[in-house]
């Protein structure tokens, strides 16, 4: 029983960290993509003497390349965290399915993570166009996914 959920767990970890190169790959080539289409209609449209900022094809170019950025971010974090729960056996062991708040811990973690890095795309739009209201949203709905992940841990790592 024990050797059966070793293979499970290191298959899952080998899905995470498939996962997470692939995000890494998906959202690099996306984001040269969109920045260099946006690079060159912003010299076009430049060129032609209209102003950039008036039409919405540049605020939805923004909010592509702030989605291809959140793949790599979260690409980067799912890597990182299947290499360290397959080299650390401390981490490794935090999420075998037997351990009595498992079920608690990961479904904490899992709606944290999904909080914070679904919040990402609006840190990365306030960053490219100084809409201060993505900031707002994002420092809310980032700091809910970021107690949740804190509380998913704290719920693995007791006892009872």
């Amino acid at each position: 029983m024990a050797k059966a959920l070793e293979i499970k767990l290191q298959r899952n970890i080998g899905i995470v960290i498939g996962l997470g190169i692939a995000l890494v790959l998906v959202g690099f080539l996306g984001w040269l993509s969109v920045s260099q289409t946006y690079g060159t209609l912003e010299n076009f449209f430049i060129a032609s003497g209209y102003d950039p900022t008036e039409y919405y094809l540049f605020k939805d170019l923004t909010n592509l390349i702030a989605i291809y950025l959140t793949f790599i971010a979260t690409g980067t974090v799912a890597l990182f965290l299947g290499v360290l729960s397959l080299k650390s056996f401390k981490v490794r062991n935090l999420f075998v399915a037997g351990r009595p708040n498992a079920r608690l811990g990961n479904g904490l973690i899992g709606g944290g993570g999904a909080l914070a890095f679904g919040s990402l795309r609006s840190f990365f739009v306030y960053v490219l166009s100084s809409d201060f209201f993505e900031l707002k949203f994002f420092i809310v709905m980032f700091s809910v996914g970021v107690l949740l992940i804190a509380f998913g841990i704290l719920a693995l790592r007791r006892k009872s």
